[in-house]
């Protein structure tokens, strides 16, 4: 399953290092910086998290559907 770990560059709260280190422990994991906004990231970058979320969709179906193809073609 995909997984989105979304940070802002600016976040007080949670190091970078931290958000990094956690889409480390998955390899399905990607993580995402948003430059220049902090904590309330969805609130403070709506595109940029829409767009990430997009992506982590598109990545989602792309799976899926490659998933269904190597079964049909078993």
């Amino acid at each position: 399953v995909p997984v989105l770990v979304l940070h802002g560059s600016e976040d007080q709260f949670i190091p970078a290092e931290r958000a990094r280190a956690l889409a480390a422990t998955n390899p399905n994991a990607e993580y995402v910086e948003v430059p220049g906004v902090g904590h309330g990231t969805p609130m403070e970058a709506p595109k940029d998290v829409a767009d990430a979320l997009r992506r982590l969709v598109e990545r989602a179906s792309d799976q899926q559907n490659a998933g269904q193809r190597n079964r049909t073609a078993a």
